[in-house]
């Protein structure tokens, strides 16, 4: 497996960051391939081949986009695009740099942020692929189970531990948890050829 080296030139951050501004997440991502390959082979690609790994992490951040959080009550539609903007820099660059960015956004300090509200931003995207993953698979994966966590609210304590078929699964994080923390909650594959009890 190749492990990529990490981006940390602060004029490619500077350049995703003002992608995902405006939700321009095809040229966030070439921008993004592109740095990672000049980065392995000490040279500009020659060009930028459509990979599945390019699918799913466009798929990931239009997830992470269209997510919205438990705490939307107590955010502005432009605190929602900064946490949005955040985790997707978070997401492409693998980087834990959520604060200089936030302050970044805000040319200075950012007020106060919840990491839970960024990390339910994330769970979104990566649930949402792991679903998209096993549907692509589907002549081995057939469905799901809900796994919950040990301090479950009420609703997910519901669909915890429910067998669901691939189309009928519940998206994650779920849109009725009322955990302070949002929902925790995680999909489970479950392979053909078991019996099962499917909701």
């Amino acid at each position: 497996m190749i492990v990529m080296k990490k981006i940390t030139n602060p004029k490619i951050e500077e350049l995703v960051l003002a992608c995902l501004k405006k939700k321009s997440f095809e040229q966030a991502l070439g921008i993004v391939m592109f740095e990672e390959i000049r980065l392995e082979t000490g040279r500009p690609p020659d060009k930028i081949v459509i990979t599945p790994k390019y699918m799913n992490d466009l798929q990931i951040l239009e997830k992470i986009f269209s997510f919205t959080p438990s705490q939307k009550e107590c955010l502005t539609e432009s605190q929602l695009l900064e946490y949005k903007c955040v985790a997707g820099m978070m997401f492409l660059l693998k980087q834990r740099k959520g604060n200089k960015w936030f302050n970044e956004i805000h040319n200075g300090d950012h007020p106060a942020r919840s990491p839970l509200i960024l990390r339910q931003f994330l769970n979104a995207g990566f649930r949402s692929s792991a679903l998209n993953r096993y549907g692509s698979n589907s002549d081995i994966v057939i469905g799901v189970e809900i796994l919950g966590v040990d301090d479950a609210c009420e609703e997910c304590k519901k669909i915890a531990r429910k067998q669901y078929k691939l189309a009928d699964a519940p998206d994650l994080p779920y849109e009725h948890c009322t955990n302070e923390n949002g929902c925790r909650c995680c999909y489970a594959p479950l392979v053909a050829g078991e019996k099962y009890s499917f909701n």
